[in-house]
């Protein structure tokens, strides 16, 4: 169970990534696919995994640096989260958020 305050933005990121992959990724694809995987690491400690098998982002795209609203969006949220947004490619985009609860994010305030 996730509080609200951890829930909204989370519930945010897992659509931002949804429709970009739908309007990106899978655009030319009859084989659709996407998984979404929240697990607790450790007590308080998060990692949703978003994963699609579309074509990925660009290889000397430098990811963390695309003015894009979508991913300026990810990347804010995940901040607000007191966490950690990685990506990689493997047969798909992968993109991970790491964060903590809401209680271990007011210890770090």
């Amino acid at each position: 169970m996730l509080d609200v305050d951890t829930a909204i933005p989370l519930g945010l990121v897992v659509n931002e990534l949804t429709t970009n992959a739908f309007k990106y990724a899978l655009i030319n694809s009859d084989d659709k696919e996407i998984k979404i995987c929240l697990e607790e690491i450790t007590t308080g400690e998060f990692k949703l995994t978003f994963k699609d098998n579309g074509k990925g982002l660009p290889e000397d795209l430098d990811w963390k640096k695309i003015k894009s609203l979508g991913l300026l969006l990810i990347r804010r949220l995940s901040k607000q989260l007191h966490g950690q947004l990685n990506y990689y490619f493997s047969n798909g985009a992968v993109f991970e958020v790491s964060f903590k609860d809401s209680i271990r994010r007011a210890n770090v305030d």
